[in-house]
């Protein structure tokens, strides 16, 4: 029986803050799930360098964050901005059995669709109601959470320091 054991120390992903296994000098495969036996995603930060050896990573990563912040500003104005009957709305899909946003005419809506939905007023007021709900609902909550997530990278680099790694405890 082999015994051998790949990974003697532990380290903290620099983009999830994760504790995960060091295979080598880099972070091991992390992120992930399993479905249909096949891997789903994964984090970013696996495979690179720990957060105690290097903060490299982060530095990359606040590049793109800070680009997506800007595209989230960007399209929030562009929302806003939108006037006439053109909005957003929340549409079931039967398919998928989730709610998805779309970018509707609202005067396209048949009337019995219209009442159906209690989507009562003028096109341009809907557009105007649907708009604003996509804003609070999708796209505000997304950026609130890139900006927290851009302070806590800040932060990250800010502190960095090289530290000794955590050996692996073998029970």
């Amino acid at each position: 029986m082999n015994t051998t054991i790949k990974a003697t120390h532990k380290g903290e992903c620099q983009l999830c803050g994760k504790r995960q296994l060091l295979p080598g000098d880099r972070l091991s495969l992390h992120g992930y799930a399993v479905k249909w036996k096949m891997f789903q995603g994964q984090c970013n930060g696996s495979q690179d360098l720990p957060y105690e050896l290097s903060c490299d990573r982060i530095k990359q990563e606040l590049d793109r964050v800070e680009a997506k912040i800007q595209n989230g500003l960007d399209t929030i104005a562009s929302v806003n901005s939108l006037n006439g009957s053109i909005g957003f709305c929340k549409q079931w899909s039967t398919e998928a059995r989730t709610y998805y946003w779309s970018q509707i005419d609202y005067k396209d809506i048949p009337e019995k669709d219209k009442i159906r939905h209690c989507l009562y007023g003028e096109p341009k007021e809907l557009a105007t109601k649907g708009n604003t709900q996509y804003v609070k609902e999708f796209l505000k909550p997304s950026l609130f959470d890139l900006v927290r997530y851009k302070s806590w990278c800040v932060d990250r680099i800010e502190n960095w320091a090289v530290k000794e790694l955590e050996i692996r405890s073998i029970d």
